[in-house]
């Protein structure tokens, strides 16, 4: 069932993500089509991820917390998770609220969004370069930072809870 929940949450994120790229149409109507930023950040201290996009047409945010794979959707026992971005000489701050998928267990969200031109625009832009995730789980408070590639290495035969350079 967690399988099944994980597939679904992907499919929405990438039909998203997917909607904004493929296309047979003229390059004039590509054009017109909204962008789709998204962005994969990991946690330090925790086997956690978090995958973010952001369409700058209706200033929407969505954020999918993930497990230590990057790949399967993992919920969290959390009803908020803070966005700042380096914004000139200040640091913009925004709250995204949990929307839990009607399978995620009671307390817990997979779902996290907000609405706003401004971050959505933000997040796109240079000030997405410096963006960084703030939560708080049992406790504890944790960063998620911007992954450069989940790629280059393999999550199956050891912890993800150590120190290595995602730059």
């Amino acid at each position: 069932m967690a399988e099944f929940r994980s597939f679904v949450c992907f499919l929405i994120l990438l039909s998203l993500i997917v909607a904004s790229g493929c296309s047979s149409e003229s390059s004039s109507q590509a054009d017109r089509r909204p962008a789709i930023e998204k962005k994969l950040f990991y946690f330090e201290g925790a086997p956690l991820h978090a995958i973010v996009g952001a369409d700058k047409s209706d200033g929407t945010l969505m954020l999918i917390t993930l497990g230590a794979d990057a790949k399967t959707v993992q919920p969290v026992m959390a009803q908020e998770i803070k966005l700042a971005m380096k914004h000139g000489n200040h640091m913009d701050r925004f709250t995204l609220k949990a929307k839990p998928d009607p399978n995620d267990p009671a307390g817990q969200s997979s779902l996290f969004t907000a609405k706003s031109n401004h971050l959505a625009k933000a997040f796109s832009g240079k000030a997405g370069r410096s963006a960084e995730l703030q939560l708080v789980l049992d406790g504890k408070q944790l960063v998620g930072k911007i992954e450069q590639s989940h790629d280059d290495h393999d999550h199956d035969d050891h912890d993800h809870d150590h120190d290595h350079d995602h730059d």
